[in-house]
Parts: structure tokens; C-alpha cells; sequence
């Protein structure tokens, strides 16, 4: 009698533990793992010499996905770029006293363009890493890239100088503007004399 109640009980535990087993197997294989994006993405990274963005893509065909998750990386290079070129373009116009000219508006759109594209050209992936949901069917992946500081110094440097003579032309008619002024302004005196 006690031979057969151990048994019982070995039995009973053995098929118990089994289902739990069974079950936690059925959830891994239903879908994705928990882990919805590798450790490293989206982590402030912090590097004298590169800027790093992250990007994510998904997709049934994994190279689209993989397409879209650069791209994506690349937006976000682009508007880092953008906010960083707009501030240093607004402390150019407060040193200068330019204000909200149309002409340097236009130039610095024309800056920003020039330097954006041949730096998203120059994006590099640091790392990269595809998920599949095995229920849909559909890819997503991550990457990680980085782009050197000193490329976007020298990209955004002769961006400026190829638009020099466009400022320095800018220039030149602002001061022959206050100088006409400043005629009219003693003309208008001389009158009044």
C-alpha cells in the first residue's frame, strides 16, 4: 500500500511538472520572446568622436525590414543635424544682428540639405539585430550607427564656405541699405534746416 501511494505521488508530480513544462514551451513557440529590443538600442551613448542613432524596421520580407530600420536611423541623424544647424544658424544671426532675413533663411536651407545628404551617406551600422514573430511572420529589426563628429565638422564647414559668397552678398546689401537710410535720414534733416 505505501508502494503504491508513492507511486501515486511520483506519478501525479511527474504529470503536473510536465504540463507546466508543456505550457511554458507553447508560450515561446505562440510568438516573439519577451524581450521586445536588444540591450543596446536606444542607450545614451557617449563618444568624443561619433554620434550614434538608432533605428528599427519591421517587415514579413527581412531585408526590407532591415532597409526601413536604416533609414529610419538616418531620420534620426537628419533631425539631430537639423536642430543642431538651426541653433548655430540662430547664433550666427544674433552675432551678426541679421535677424530673421529671407536670404539667410533660404541659405541656411540650402546649407542644411547640402550637409544631410552626403552625411547620411556616411552613416555606418555599429550593430544590427533581427526579431521574427513566429504567429505573423514579420521581421523587425534593429540597428545601431554611428557617424564621425569630425565628418559632419568638415561636411557643415565647406557647406558654409560654398555659401559664403551668398552671405557676404547678403551682407553688402544690408549695409547699403543703412546707408541709404542714414542718407535719407540727413537729407531729411538737411531739409528741415
Amino acid at each position: 500500500m505505501k508502494i503504491t501511494a508513492a507511486i501515486l505521488l511520483f506519478l501525479l508530480y511527474a504529470c503536473g511538472g510536465g504540463g507546466q513544462m508543456q505550457q511554458k514551451n507553447a508560450m515561446e513557440d505562440d510568438g516573439m520572446v519577451k524581450v521586445t529590443q536588444p540591450s543596446w538600442y536606444d542607450l545614451e551613448t557617449e563618444d568624443e568622436q561619433y554620434w550614434f542613432v538608432y533605428g528599427e524596421g519591421a517587415s514579413r520580407d527581412k531585408n526590407v525590414a532591415y532597409d526601413e530600420a536604416k533609414a529610419n536611423a538616418s531620420g534620426e541623424m537628419v533631425s539631430m543635424l537639423e536642430q543642431n544647424i538651426e541653433q548655430m544658424v540662430t547664433n550666427m544671426r544674433d552675432r551678426a544682428g541679421t535677424g530673421d532675413n529671407e536670404q539667410i533663411l533660404k541659405s541656411t536651407s540650402t546649407i542644411f540639405r547640402s550637409v544631410s545628404s552626403k552625411v547620411v551617406s556616411g552613416l555606418q551600422v555599429v550593430q544590427r539585430e533581427p526579431y521574427i514573430d513566429k504567429k505573423s511572420g514579420q521581421y523587425t529589426y534593429y540597428v545601431m550607427m554611428k557617424l564621425p563628429k569630425k565628418s559632419i565638422k568638415e561636411k557643415f564647414t565647406q557647406a558654409l564656405r560654398n555659401e559664403e559668397a551668398l552671405y557676404t552678398k547678403f551682407k553688402e546689401k544690408q549695409m547699403l541699405d543703412e546707408l541709404d537710410k542714414q542718407i535719407d535720414k540727413f537729407e531729411a534733416k538737411k531739409k528741415e534746416n
